[in-house]
């Protein structure tokens, strides 16, 4: 298990320290990292996610192979330019389009802390990345109401994933 600071604040009671959490897994034979984070937004002044990204980024170009970077990543998937673009344009693939889907679900279903006007009709700011053309079954938004209790303020992407044969 590995933990990296992705903000400039080290302080617990900050609401704006940012820290990533990295776990590697056995799959089969095979080595995943799952990485899990919460970022800032787009144009905080002080805790800028551009910046946050680039120090995620840094501390991930020294694994080996697959990664999946999951969270919170308070950027809309419908806003071009911002935080979404900015993950793509390192290469990650989002899951969500990897299964075939068209467009995002919601996965912030109205007013929420930091999120007013633009949240009323839903927001998609949480995503499941992968660091290479993963073979995504489904991927589905779950905890929403729907067939799972609601358990937070945001409701979680559930995504079935194959190994590839000359993974296994």
């Amino acid at each position: 298990m590995q933990s990296y600071y992705l903000s400039n604040s080290r302080d617990y009671q900050n609401w704006k320290t940012r820290k990533a959490i990295a776990a590697d897994v056995c799959v089969g034979a095979q080595k995943v990292c799952f990485v899990c984070t919460h970022l800032g937004w787009w144009g905080d002044e002080e805790e800028p996610f551009a910046s946050q990204m680039d120090l995620l980024q840094k501390a991930l170009s020294e694994k080996k192979g697959n990664i999946f970077l999951l969270g919170d990543f308070n950027s809309p998937a419908d806003e071009r330019n911002t935080g979404y673009d900015y993950v793509k344009s390192y290469g990650w693939l989002d899951t969500w389009q990897l299964a075939g889907h068209d467009g995002h679900e919601i996965t912030v279903p109205g007013k929420i802390d930091g999120w007013s006007e633009e949240a009323e009709k839903g927001l998609c700011i949480d995503y499941i990345w992968a660091n290479y053309p993963a073979n995504v079954v489904s991927s589905r938004v779950v905890l929403s109401g729907q067939k799972e209790p609601v358990i937070s303020d945001h409701f979680a992407i559930l995504a079935e994933i194959l190994r590839n044969e000359e993974e296994a």
